[in-house]
């Protein structure tokens, strides 16, 4: 089985065999945003050249994030319920965030919208039977505007013939489903989640000229986010206590969270949302080299230096320099060992801030009958396993300093994050192969991925 992966900067491809339950071979190139299909090729001739069976080429599949995957914008009716609901969707569907509205849509909002041209818009807002006249406005709103990207209306029911009526007018594309939170603090994302994933295979594989390899393969299955989700799913089968699987990239610094997440004292009060079990959280601000000022603003420079082991006699100008061409130049890789510490510190700092707001955490609030302590969020410090994953924990030199801030810290004690986790490295780019394969044989994903975790772990330097 062939299992291949276009993301924004390098093309993957994993060689399976369901038979032995083994990883073949694994090669990648760069990815070619003018024509794909180049790319694609260039890797696919490295794997040839490796001697791999013709037959385990012949079944093939793939996920993609290329140009820069599926971009979302989700407009719903308060933050605090239906918006959280309707980014719950997106995530959870590989989906990426660039931009939340609520209650009524203004003219300049639509005009930000236009602006922004996402790959798919999230109409939400009102429980089931409830108030509808803002959904409405909205759907008016993106109808009378040159928004062209299809939208999913997962908001009241009781709106749904009207909004209807509206797009019906227009010939703009509309996708009508349940709706994302039908009563008050209740989820229901599964349907949301399936419609992303139908517009993604259908309209967004062809805006991104992925259609030009469609007839080699078996259509994209999945975008890349929603494959490594799936994968985080399958390996925290071989974890009773769950994993966190951390995804770091050019772009985005991706969390994925496969716990309840549930207090561990009974006397610990849990407030919020009920949160997914299988969570995804995209950091649209830690890119490491798209985002590079703004992870330094998150945690200062001097931090960023302590991460990357240079304090001593560091010419702060030079690094100002490094980081600057990086912020320019996308694809600049590090050229010598000062340059490869800067980039691990990038790494150490975006995982740290990454997982900081991923993970639930505790307040201490005072009530007539004494101090209490409640939890928003998920609670993963009894995770057993953190996996890394990107190009900056790949091919790291120090990987476990990256992956050691994804844990929990005396510094920031009320943050619950991982305690005593082991630690796996994805050293050879094969997650999303995991997450592909659990669409067409789950028992062999789970299977391979418990072989492949083996050559995964990674020992603490001091341990």
């Amino acid at each position: 089985m062939l299992l291949i992966d276009i993301g924004s900067t390098y093309t993957k491809l994993v060689v399976a065999d369901c038979t032995t339950m083994e990883i073949i071979a694994s090669d990648c190139s760069p990815t070619t945003i003018e024509d794909v299909s180049i790319g694609f090729h260039k890797a696919l001739k490295k794997i040839e050249d490796k001697c791999v069976p013709a037959e385990l080429l012949e079944e093939r599949y793939a996920s993609s994030s290329a140009a820069g995957g599926l971009r979302m914008i989700a407009i719903g009716l308060v933050p605090e319920l239906t918006m959280e609901a309707a980014n719950r969707a997106a995530l959870g569907a590989g989906a990426k965030v660039i931009k939340t509205y609520s209650f009524n849509l203004s003219k300049k909002q639509v005009k930000e919208i236009e602006d922004l041209r996402p790959d798919i818009i999230l109409l939400a807002g009102g429980t089931d039977g409830g108030e509808k006249n803002t959904i409405i406005h909205n759907a008016k709103m993106i109808v009378e505007s040159s928004i062209k990207a299809p939208v999913i209306m997962a908001g009241n029911s009781a709106a749904a013939d009207s909004i209807l009526d509206i797009f019906e007018q227009s010939n703009k594309p509309l996708y009508v489903t349940e709706n994302v939170m039908p009563f008050i603090n209740k989820l229901n994302v599964d349907s949301v989640k399936e419609i992303i994933r139908e517009i993604f295979i259908k309209k967004i594989v062809v805006a991104k000229g992925l259609s030009k390899i469609n007839d080699f393969i078996k259509g994209i299955a999945l975008p890349t986010p929603l494959a490594v989700l799936e994968a985080a799913k399958t390996m925290a089968d071989l974890f009773s206590e769950g994993v966190v699987l951390v995804d770091v990239g050019g772009a985005t610094t991706d969390v994925h969270s496969i716990t309840d997440g549930l207090p561990c004292d009974p006397q610990i009060v849990l407030k919020g949302l009920p949160e997914p079990f299988a969570k995804r959280t995209v950091e649209g601000d830690l890119g490491v080299r798209h985002n590079i000022s703004s992870i330094v603003d998150a945690v200062g420079k001097e931090r960023l230096l302590k991460n990357a082991n240079v304090t001593d006699a560091v010419d702060s100008n030079t690094v100002d320099i490094i980081l600057g061409q990086w912020a320019s130049e996308a694809s600049a890789l590090p050229k010598d060992y000062f340059e490869k510490s800067i980039d691990c510190g990038l790494a150490i700092s975006a995982v740290e801030v990454a997982t900081d707001r991923h993970a639930g955490y505790l307040e201490e609030i005072w009530t007539p009958a004494g101090k209490i302590l409640v939890q928003y969020g998920k609670d993963l410090s009894l995770v057993g396993a953190i996996i890394g994953t990107g190009g900056p924990v790949i091919n790291s030199e120090r990987p476990w300093e990256i992956l050691e801030k994804a844990t929990y810290s005396n510094n920031n004690p009320f943050v619950l994050k991982p305690k005593k986790p082991k630690y796996y490295v994805d050293s050879s780019y094969v997650v999303f192969s995991i997450g592909l394969i659990a669409q067409i044989n789950p028992k062999a994903a789970k299977e391979i991925a418990q072989n492949y975790l083996k050559k995964m772990e990674v020992k603490l330097k001091y341990a």
